[in-house]
């Protein structure tokens, strides 16, 4: 019954699923099955195919700008501890910034997998 219901859902989006490909819910994690076909039925075009080089595509850039944010945050916090501000603040700003940086480096990360397993599957099997 899910299956059909999510087959229903992509066709009506007219969504195509490429051999291999997986759906993605872009909503909230946490939804369970009964609730992710009533919101697909709904909004069918929340479910959007994810091969590994959509991934790849989507995460490595993500991932170096948010380095590049978290770079900029760290620097920021930095001046504000130069400028003696309350410690209350700079420490604060200094943690959200290392916060930030190392979800950059996460979401690189993901996406370095993501191109790896990309490069595996696509690659041809010597005989």
């Amino acid at each position: 019954m899910i299956k059909s219901t999510v087959e229903a859902a992509t066709e009506a989006a007219g969504v195509r699923r490429r051999k291999g490909a997986r759906y993605t819910l872009a909503a909230a994690p946490g939804i369970n099955r009964q609730e992710l076909c009533s919101i697909t039925s709904i909004f069918p075009h929340l479910l959007i195919p994810m091969t590994h080089k959509a991934k790849w595509l989507l995460f490595a850039p993500s991932g170096l700008a948010v380095i590049g944010a978290g770079a900029s945050m760290i620097h920021w916090a930095g001046s504000l501890k130069d400028q003696d501000a309350p410690t209350s603040k700079w420490l604060a700003a200094g943690t959200a910034a290392l916060v930030v940086f190392n979800a950059g480096i996460s979401l690189f990360g993901r996406g370095v997998v993501e191109k790896v397993l990309h490069e595996v599957r696509e690659k041809p099997q010597p005989r």
